[in-house]
């Protein structure tokens, strides 16, 4: 069981890397900031609970079942990836408003000189 563990935390570090593409591909420049912290934090704030399901389930059953159920979450996850997500390549970005000026920075451009602090 040590090694299934190792090897499903492999696979759910993993499919880390692809929420940031998804989601900022799924949601318009002004609210994607938005909508990838509140839904990473969501998912943060359920996934807290995790420790305490899965011991009060290997403390009920047994660490098999805690984890069997917990690999079942992540087929489900798969399952709803794959038919409720839909395909978002090849789609055109929004960009950002041209006439909005995003800080004084960009606004009037200019070189920045280095300072020495020694």
């Amino acid at each position: 069981m040590l090694w299934a563990g190792t090897v499903m935390g492999m696979f759910v570090n993993g499919m880390v890397g692809g929420y940031g593409t998804l989601m900022s591909e799924a949601y318009p420049t002004a609210a994607r900031a938005t909508a990838q912290n509140v839904l990473w934090n969501l998912g943060r704030a359920v996934g807290g609970f995790g420790p305490i399901v899965v011991g009060a389930l290997a403390t009920t059953y047994s660490f098999q079942v805690a984890i069997a159920l917990l690999a079942s979450i992540y087929l489900l996850d798969i399952l709803v990836t794959l038919f409720l997500i839909p395909e978002l390549k090849g789609g055109e970005l929004d960009s950002p408003d041209p006439g909005r000026v995003r800080s004084n920075w960009q606004a009037h451009p200019r070189k920045l000189k280095h300072r020495s602090f020694l």
